[in-house]
């Protein structure tokens, strides 16, 4: 059996009953930041925008949407959701535990939690159906993104490539579809695979989600029409790995093996992001908020503030244009670091390149090369050194060491950091209760799915942007 096949079949077999509770755990963790986080997405002007878009199409009014507006198609609310989900740069990533595994990072919740939204409206949805569709499309977005960073073909942006392979399983499942389905709606899905990174920072990279996440409804759809597609699209001659991924590090036979192995979630699982930026300026952020409050440095007390991190680096951007292009730099999110001791999603609008201490503090910070490091995945113990015009120099390792990325979210965290994300758009109450009914979301009756949705899709919003 092929690639493709094999997947499908895979992933087609997923059920709650048969995966480690772990794994269950896992994905309901996910499912609540990844809502939480389009939620507040889905305020930002790029959110509003394309809500705004969907609005005036005026299509037949089958699902709500992640922001509120008037009920479209379930392919727009896709859309919307996928836009929002990733407009903030707040959503999950998957890394390995430690820095050696140089395995593709990609933000795989994003482009799946549009899906479950626009297709759980059906009111006959349970909870279970929602958490093993999200739990296959993980599975596929994490299979078919890991045989190595080095894999992916230099410029598509991963989340937009990986995501449509699982964003097409999640719909898929949803829709009802057996392992010939799910294979013929990757096949429909990938041709919208895609997306360049030349779009960080910009409104581009979050369309590139929305584009995926809106795809994969539609090919669902159509393959459960009937609608045919290649039946090996994943390994077949000028298929996906022969369009995305280097020749040299793609190996069907493994492949196939890998799916025997542990469910993506578990390994190498996913890391929820504290801070609304690129994933390679959290440990250099993790130092300076450690440094700043160990040391009660204040930003008058700072001479100089050196980064170190690989060559041509793609989170050295001394001068960003913009609050979404400040998310890629380490210069304006150290800053922001020291001048708030905080690095909240709020704080990455564009008003911020237009204050004078930050302005101030970003050009006293210096990223510094070293050759020795080979790419941003690489793990610096002392990331950040400050300089104070005192004369000191604090340069203390980060806490978690160089085993992991960044420090790993606890329940609690996580749900403020959802209340946080959701309680100013939805209010507090809504907010709260659809926080309780996510904490359970594989026990959900289908009304209480409908509850749900109807909370995180109603039009009835705070206005409070981000």
């Amino acid at each position: 059996m092929g690639p493709t096949s094999a997947l499908a079949e895979r992933v087609a077999r997923l059920n709650l009953a048969a995966v480690p509770a772990a794994a269950v755990d896992a994905a309901r963790a996910a499912l609540i930041d990844g809502v939480g986080v389009a939620i507040a997405g889905s305020t930002h002007q790029l959110g509003r925008l394309v809500s705004g878009y969907v609005d005036e199409l005026g299509c037949a009014p089958v699902a709500g949407t992640l922001a509120g507006g008037r009920p479209t198609s379930a392919e727009n609310s896709a859309l919307v959701g996928g836009v929002a989900g990733h407009a903030l740069d707040f959503d999950d990533t998957w890394m390995p535990g430690g820095g050696t595994d140089q395995a593709t990072a990609s933000h795989p919740t994003c482009s799946l939690v549009p899906v479950l939204v626009a297709l759980g409206q059906d009111g006959t949805t349970t909870g279970a159906a929602l958490v093993e569709s999200l739990l296959a499309g993980l599975e596929a977005h994490g299979k078919v993104g890991f045989p190595g960073r080095t894999t992916i073909r230099a410029g598509w942006h991963g989340s937009a490539v990986f995501g449509a392979v699982g964003a097409a399983v999640t719909a898929a499942r949803l829709t009802g579809l057996d392992p010939a389905g799910i294979r013929t709606t990757i096949a429909l899905a990938v041709t919208h695979a895609g997306g360049l990174n030349v779009n960080r920072g910009t409104m581009a990279k979050p369309y590139q989600i929305g584009n995926v996440a809106a795809g994969a409804v539609r090919a669902a759809a159509l393959a459960a029409r009937g609608f045919t597609a290649a039946g090996d699209v994943l390994e077949g001659r000028h298929g996906f790995a022969h369009a995305f991924l280097d020749d040299a590090h793609w190996h069907p036979d493994r492949f196939v093996a890998s799916l025997d192995g542990p469910l993506s979630v578990l390994d190498p699982g996913i890391d929820m992001k504290r801070y609304a930026s690129c994933l390679f300026t959290h440990r250099a952020l993790d130092a300076t908020l450690e440094m700043v409050e160990r040391h009660q440095v204040a930003a008058a007390d700072v001479d100089r503030i050196a980064v170190t991190t690989s060559p041509g680096s793609i989170v050295d951007r001394p001068a960003p244009r913009s609050g979404l292009e400040g998310k890629f730099s380490l210069q304006f999110t150290v800053a922001q670091a020291v001048l708030h001791r905080r690095v909240g999603f709020r704080q990455f609008d564009d008003a911020a390149l237009r204050d004078p201490a930050l302005v101030d503090l970003m050009n006293r910070v210096d990223v510094v090369a070293d050759p020795a490091l080979t790419s941003d995945y690489a793990l610096v113990p002392r990331p950040v050194r400050i300089r104070l015009r005192s004369g000191t120099e604090l340069a203390d390792p980060v806490a978690i060491g160089t085993d992991a990325w960044c420090r790993r979210m606890s329940a609690g965290e996580l749900a403020d950091k959802y209340l946080d994300n959701t309680g100013p758009v939805l209010g507090a109450e809504p907010a709260r209760r659809s926080l309780d009914l996510l904490a359970r979301a594989e026990r959900l009756t289908a009304d209480q799915v409908g509850e749900l949705l109807a909370i995180l899709t109603s039009p009835q919003r705070n206005g409070v942007s981000p």
